[in-house]
């Protein structure tokens, strides 16, 4: 059963719901939404997408007025999308270029097209692999806040 099925938008879904899911990829989504937590202090927006690509409930997380990423649930993994925009191309490029992400970091960076509104990656998560890269993606994108209890 799809994730847009089973919890159609007059049903919000609960924690428990999502981690439940997402199966064997429950630790690896609440490591990531602890990082972006800690790292960035921003708690994230449920949030329903209509799209027929990532149709469901999704977290979207925002900062500053800008996307930071948006995760969405699927069966045993989730998709991360991080938009790379223009203003961020170059160092992401570099990054690829210079092998500090993964291949599948790569090939989805090189496969993408960069368009008016940046390059869209959608990154999907079975496990722990990406998460480096992810983590990496998004301190590109936006630095993490300075931590005042360091």
């Amino acid at each position: 059963m799809q994730w847009h099925e089973l919890m159609d938008q007059s049903e919000v879904p609960k924690r428990s719901d999502i981690l439940e899911f997402l199966g064997p990829a429950g630790p690896v989504w609440v490591e990531l939404t602890r990082y972006i937590l800690q790292e960035y202090q921003v708690k994230p927006q449920l949030s329903y997408s209509h799209s027929s690509y990532l149709p469901g409930w999704f977290l979207q997380y925002q900062q500053n007025g800008q996307t930071l990423c948006n995760i969405y649930p699927r069966q045993d993994y989730f998709v991360t999308l991080i938009v790379v925009h223009r203003e961020d191309e170059d160092a992401v490029k570099g990054a690829v270029e210079n092998e500090q992400v993964s291949s599948i970091i790569r090939d989805l960076y090189c496969n993408s097209i960069l368009s008016s509104a940046g390059r869209w990656l959608m990154i999907e998560v079975e496990s722990r692999e990406v998460l480096t890269d992810i983590t990496r993606l998004l301190t590109i994108k936006t630095k993490p806040n300075k931590n005042p209890d360091a």
